[in-house]
């Protein structure tokens, strides 16, 4: 029987990469099945320019045909769980929150101010667990379904 979800990982790096990512990574997304999804593979691209390898990997994914794309930051840890409840929300666009690693620790999450700079989340904006709309987050662990970029190529 078929798997539901189709998904690619998106790892966009520059430098040397650590062990201590790669290795939990493989491990998780060997088990994506057990959450019914089709694991199509990893598109790693790395230079010293961040957003071409964003440009390059999501390039690389539309010529797949999957369905998601999953971006994941290197420095960040994910679990099984996580990307199932991505999954569950049934959103094109859908971030999953992770925290800066200098103090404060804040959230990579932000909401636009009436003068349209933005704010970070702060601990009275949301429960733990659960899912609120944010006018900008990060792409260390966020799942894009293809059709978001279609748009964006039908418009630009």
């Amino acid at each position: 029987m078929p798997l539901s979800h189709s998904l690619n990982v998106g790892v966009a790096y520059y430098g040397k990469q650590d062990p201590k990512f790669w290795v939990p990574f493989s491990n998780m997304v060997a088990q994506l099945w057990r959450i019914d999804v089709d694991f199509r593979g990893t598109l790693a691209t790395g230079s010293m320019m961040t957003d071409g390898n964003r440009n390059e990997t999501v390039k690389a994914f539309l010529e797949t045909g999957n369905e998601w794309l999953l971006w994941v930051d290197t420095d960040n840890d994910y679990t099984l769980g996580a990307v199932k409840r991505l999954l569950g929300t049934g959103k094109n666009l859908v971030s999953g929150v992770y925290f800066a690693h200098g103090k404060p620790y804040h959230p990579i999450a932000y909401m636009r101010l009436p003068n349209g700079r933005y704010r970070t989340l702060s601990e009275d904006d949301y429960r733990r667990g659960e899912i609120l709309e944010v006018d900008m987050a990060g792409q260390g662990f966020l799942l894009v379904n293809r059709r978001v970029y279609l748009d964006i190529e039908e418009q630009y």
